[in-house]
């Protein structure tokens, strides 16, 4: 039976290394070249046999080194397309960090549906399945018209508050209401009660947060949310918890992306994240108030299917 080929792009490699460190009997590790032209145009080129094989892409669309999120998106499909043209029988996508999802509604005329354009563009660059994790809005999911599997970290999470989290009377907070049922789901693993912010979008576009549905004093409060960008919720939601006089504040997120963490650093709380957005070695010594577990796990059990 032929193996999977697994490749990367620069990066996905370090999650690509995790999956194939548990798949290695099943995979095949193969190898890009990227390189940059001095217009700043991508290239790439696939080293490896993948003729009427299945290749498994790993690639992370978001800031990385000296790439921004566009670089590191039309690099995905650029590569995409050089499997394909290589003769590939099926090419998964494996994107923990689906980009523009959150752009999945027209709010104006004149506005592009930017999340159906982007899956359009992965699709038609010759993806024909896609690995995601904790999709932000099911909205998009009419936009795909190739298969996707959209995995949910809340395992992942559970283990670690199991394993690291000795603390009892614990209670998840749900940052809205829209993240209650996810919110539930973890609770429900980890023996917890659930509470919910109550906030409301104004016109204006202001968010205003009006209390906690749920008892949290004296507990030990988790806020768990799906992605983390400037951070104004994360802080306003902690600091609307503290008024309620919890005995401890964590906060949990899939999709870390932490593009301010200057203003999450006077909170005084811990962040657990995920490797589903990468950061590099100095990001942790320099804000040790945050944490990175494996979504790997995850992957690998979708994978072995």
């Amino acid at each position: 039976m032929n193996k999977i080929i697994l490749l990367a792009t620069d990066s996905g490699k370090t999650l690509a290394d995790l999956l194939y460190k548990e798949l290695k009997d099943q995979m095949e590790y193969g190898s890009i070249s990227q390189r940059i032209f001095r217009n700043q145009e991508s290239h790439s080129c696939v080293n490896t046999d993948v003729n009427n094989k299945t290749v498994v892409l790993v690639t992370r669309i978001q800031k990385y080194n000296q790439k921004s999120l566009n670089d590191c998106l039309v690099e995905t499909c650029i590569i995409n397309g050089s499997i394909k043209e290589a003769g590939a029988k099926h090419i998964i996508n494996i994107i923990p960090y689906f980009p523009y999802l959150r752009q999945d509604r027209i709010q104006k005329s004149g506005e592009c549906l930017s999340s159906k354009t982007i899956i359009k563009m992965l699709e038609v660059s010759g993806a024909d399945k896609f690995i995601t994790v904790d999709i932000h809005s099911h909205r998009v999911l009419p936009f795909f018209s190739k298969k996707l599997i959209a995995l949910e970290a809340y395992p992942i999470f559970a283990n670690y508050i199991k394993k690291n989290l000795s603390c009892k009377e614990i209670v998840i907070i749900a940052p809205d209401k829209g993240a209650v049922d996810i919110s539930k789901k973890l609770a429900k693993v980890v023996n917890a009660n659930v509470a919910a912010i109550n906030k409301e979008r104004q016109l204006t576009g202001e968010v205003v947060l009006h209390g906690i549905e749920g008892n949290i004093k004296g507990k030990n409060c988790i806020l768990y949310d799906d992605i983390i960008d400037g951070g104004s919720t994360v802080v306003n939601g902690v600091n609307l918890i503290r008024k309620y006089e919890p005995k401890s504040i964590t906060v949990f997120c899939t999709h870390a992306i932490l593009s301010v963490p200057e203003n999450l650093e006077n909170l005084n709380i811990r962040i657990i994240g995920t490797d589903a957005v990468v950061h590099p070695d100095q990001f942790f010594m320099q804000y040790q108030w945050y944490k990175e577990i494996s979504i790997a796990p995850l992957i690998v059990k979708e994978l072995a299917k």
